[in-house]
């Protein structure tokens, strides 16, 4: 994959959305810039959970396009269940006659 960009005025460099969703680049990420003869390198640092925004290496998830840590998953998924289960509960109550 390759795209064409101008430099801008101010020398900024846009990079496509595309891109940026594609690699998980989000506004404030950092880039380590790496030149070589003719070649700028744009590396992406190991990245952090947006939860807890730890960096727990290799257990780091993609969780439905985001970057999420293996714990903060974990919690995530027992208080869906935990949360799915007391909706039920009450729309179960809801639909019980009063009389």
């Amino acid at each position: 994959m390759s795209f064409v960009r101008k430099i801008e005025v101010e020398g900024r460099l846009s990079i496509p959305k595309e891109l940026r969703d594609r690699r998980h680049i989000y506004c404030g990420s950092e880039l380590i810039i790496k030149t070589e003869v003719d070649k700028l390198i744009l590396i992406i640092p190991q990245s952090n959970c947006i939860l807890c925004c730890k960096n727990t290496g290799s257990k780091l998830i993609d969780f439905k396009g985001k970057i999420v840590c293996y714990q903060c998953l974990k919690m995530v998924k027992a208080n869906s269940t935990a949360l799915e289960k007391k909706l039920k509960n009450y729309l179960i109550r809801q639909a019980e006659p009063l009389i």
